[in-house]
């Protein structure tokens, strides 16, 4: 069943794009400089990986507009797939999906969020094989057609797991400061200018009307994601990611702030209104996982979203309270 999703235009995956940058400047993985504040004795391995990711580029995919290419250094990457932790003997299967997050920037291949969860999960004793779909720039929707395009391809995971918010939530914002439909999929680094313009709401109530319509095109997806799941008899778990831009932040710990340009002020409206998006995207709603890193005094956050080794342990640990019973009913039930 081919997942339908409204779509026009196309995209540049700008954000991971390969570039040249000044060596002054420190190398650019998500337009900002290295910070070696958040790998505080970790910094022989982190700067060269940072180094090998902020290189690594997109191809072009007609389902997805980007896919992952292959890669082999630092980290691994084989038809679009990161590398994960691997078990002996796998039971169940567990697919990922998700942006830079899930795939991983500023991790090394064991220590990206499915790596995480295939070491808790066998801790308990419950052995699974994590494939990792996660690819820089996806939002839901193109999530949702590759989960579509790998169902095609062969025998069906026992699980399914989304990771979303920082993509989906920085397009909207996106669409509305380029001026564009928000009827429309994607916006980041679009090269075409076809799509229908409307001004740029004024109050709070048009935009949380825009944000309603918005809120469409992934919910379409998402319903296209339960037949599939239906059909093919797997789970299907949502999560709602930690952004910084939206976390409760101790007023003593902004440099992170500081380097995004963001004042302290503004923080409780954009954690609203990111809130508000993930209420109105589902079913299946997502299960908000955005608090994971708000206790961490340490600098955990390289950017807006992505986060060191730390934060990806801690966001895994929030979703395996999650999926740790899941997985055991489901590996009991084999």
């Amino acid at each position: 069943m081919p997942v339908a999703v409204v779509v026009v235009g196309a995209i540049v995956a700008g954000v991971v794009a390969k570039r040249s940058h000044d060596t002054d400047a420190g190398p650019l993985i998500t337009g900002l400089p290295y910070f070696p504040e958040a790998y505080e004795g970790q910094d022989s391995w982190a700067r060269p990986l940072w180094d090998e990711q902020a290189g690594y580029g997109m191809d072009p995919a007609p389902e997805t507009f980007v896919r992952n290419p292959d890669h082999e250094g630092l980290f691994s990457v084989h038809d679009g797939i990161r590398a994960s932790l691997e078990v002996d003997d796998p039971g169940l299967v567990v697919w990922f999906f998700g942006g830079s997050t899930m795939f991983g920037f500023g991790q090394r291949d064991e220590h990206t969020i499915p790596s995480e969860i295939v070491r808790s999960a066998a801790a308990d004793g419950h052995r699974i094989e994590a494939v990792n779909f996660g690819t820089p720039t996806w939002a839901i929707w193109q999530e949702a057609a590759e989960l579509d395009r790998r169902l095609a391809q062969g025998p069906p995971p026992d699980l399914v797991v989304f990771y979303d918010g920082c993509n989906d939530w920085a397009n909207f914002v996106q669409l509305l400061g380029a001026g564009r439909n928000v009827d429309y999929a994607w916006a980041i680094g679009s090269p075409f200018d076809a799509n229908p313009k409307e001004p740029e709401p004024k109050t709070p109530a048009e935009r949380t009307a825009r944000l309603l319509r918005y809120a469409k095109v992934p919910n379409q997806a998402l319903g296209d994601v339960q037949d599939l799941a239906a059909e093919h008899g797997f789970d299907l778990v949502r999560f709602w990611q930690p952004v910084a831009q939206a976390a409760r932040w101790n007023p003593k710990e902004t440099r992170t702030l500081d380097r995004l340009d963001i004042s302290l002020d503004d923080v409780p409206e954009r954690r609203r209104e990111y809130q508000e998006l993930r209420r109105a995207i589902g079913p299946p709603d997502a299960i908000d996982v955005s608090d994971a890193l708000d206790e961490l005094d340490a600098p955990v956050y390289l950017d807006w979203c992505h986060t060191n080794e730390v934060g990806s342990k801690l966001v895994a640990d929030a979703m395996y309270e999650e999926l740790g019973p899941l997985i055991a009913r489901l590996d009991d039930d084999r």
